[in-house]
């Protein structure tokens, strides 16, 4: 099973579709600037970026791509601000889950990743959508949850990989100096509101799980990269942070997740 929020959702849906990491990186590296370019002509009172952009650059990767078409167990969660509800993307991995068999993943994906103040929510079909990072930064505790009810797993031999897209060693201002009109404060609540949420979730799922929990995590200045920072040095400091981790997580990955038997082929449910 394979859970995904906001940005990790769009790496979450490629890999469950059997795209290459490779291809996946290429996409950020290719579109991050378009995706995160600045207009002077827009609105302080509007979102900071275009999703035009973001959606372009999903369909050359995902096409018309549906949530039936994935090769794993997939989960993503999102927002709907038009019922004031959370809502779960889910494949057809257990009786009953046919609601979404015929929803694309862009839309899925576009839903998940419509963060406040950066993107406008996502309008599809009769409601709007925000960034499931409100409440599921880390969707760690709902793949277990998912895993221990539906896929009726024994707890006991849940393993869980956690990746994560970086901490930032932001902190908010004094409170005094904490202002709700200033776009800058304002954006470093939110960012810290993610950093609450996925750090609650990571204690919550280590407790439950114990040593069969594995997070990677890395905290990086807040001068170097944020959610909307593209500059080369930006870019390059994320990718070599990356190969980093990965060198040094390969051998537990390879041992606890890589080396055991598995289904040989994920088969949605049918009712």
């Amino acid at each position: 099973m394979i859970a995904g929020t906001s940005t990790g959702a769009i790496v979450a849906a490629a890999l469950a579709l059997g795209i290459k990491a490779e291809k996946i990186c290429g996409m950020y590296l290719d579109n991050a600037k378009e995706i995160f370019s600045k207009n002077i002509f827009r609105s302080i009172f509007v979102a900071k970026y275009d999703n035009r952009n973001l959606k372009k650059a999903l369909d050359v990767v995902f096409g018309n791509s549906l949530i039936d078409n994935c090769k794993t167990r997939l989960i993503i969660p999102t927002f709907n601000i038009t019922t004031s509800k959370n809502e779960v993307y889910k494949t057809s991995h257990a009786k009953g889950l046919r609601r979404d068999l015929d929803k694309k993943l862009v839309d899925i994906l576009m839903a998940t990743s419509a963060a406040p103040l950066y993107f406008k929510p996502y309008e599809w079909g009769n409601s709007k959508y925000i960034d499931g990072g409100l409440w599921a930064n880390n969707p760690s505790h709902i793949a277990i949850l998912e895993g221990i009810t539906r896929c009726k797993w024994e707890l006991d031999k849940i393993k869980l990989l956690s990746i994560s897209c970086t901490e930032n060693t932001s902190s908010l201002p004094k409170y005094n100096n904490f202002n709700f009109w200033n776009i800058k404060s304002l954006k470093k609540l939110i960012e810290v509101f993610f950093q609450s949420g996925s750090q609650y979730v990571e204690h919550t799922s280590e407790f439950l799980l114990k040593d069969r929990y594995f997070r990677i995590n890395t905290v990086l200045a807040d001068k170097l990269v944020s959610l909307d920072k593209t500059s080369t040095n930006s870019m390059r400091i994320l990718c070599a942070n990356a190969e980093k981790e990965a060198a040094y997580n390969h051998e537990m990955i390879n041992d606890q997740f890589l080396t055991h038997e598995t289904e040989e082929k994920f088969i949605p449910y049918k009712d």
